[in-house]
């Protein structure tokens, strides 16, 4: 359990460091972090943690680059409105970690859409065989999440969870 309270901490502080870096431009923000981002991703990472203990599997680590992969791909997602692991500009999950400079010899990626909570993410996915597959899988060594939702709104929230083993 110790564990898994300091694998929820190190990713509440990646995303706390991605949260609070600059924009890119001085453009206004069209995508922010839910409320809280620190303390929801927290509690993502302690379920998707659990049910991994649960099997007797690994629990994850983070990997601000795999963070960073993932609360991209949700940004990305909600400024230019769609759903889809595959990004507009034909990206996959392993591109966009290359993008971030990791290197993965194994990723996988699981989306939720409308989810209020982590709870509720997790739950959906571990519902769905595919989702539940890549949280239990045996190659998973590093998990990136974002929860991240149109700026000034208060919803819906994308949940995007990376699931990442490097080279």
């Amino acid at each position: 359990m110790r564990a898994v309270r300091a694998v929820a901490a190190a990713l509440c502080a990646l995303a706390a460091a991605i949260a609070a870096a600059p924009p890119a431009t001085a453009q206004r923000a069209v995508c922010e972090d839910v409320p809280g981002a620190e303390r929801v991703l927290g509690e993502l990472a302690a379920l998707i943690n659990r049910e991994r203990a649960a099997q007797g599997l690994r629990e994850l680590g983070v990997n601000a680059r795999v963070a960073r992969a993932a609360r991209n791909h949700g940004c990305d997602m909600v400024e230019r409105d769609y759903f889809s692991h595959t990004g507009r500009d034909g990206s996959s999950v392993t591109t966009r970690l290359e993008a971030t400079g990791f290197t993965p010899c194994f990723s996988a990626e699981n989306l939720a859409y409308g989810q209020s909570n982590p709870g509720q993410a997790v739950s959906s996915w571990m519902g769905s065989q595919s989702h539940r597959d890549n949280i239990l899988h045996r190659r998973a060594r590093i998990l990136g999440a974002a929860a991240v939702r149109p700026a000034g709104q208060s919803g819906p929230v994308r949940w995007v969870a990376v699931f990442a083993t490097p080279c």
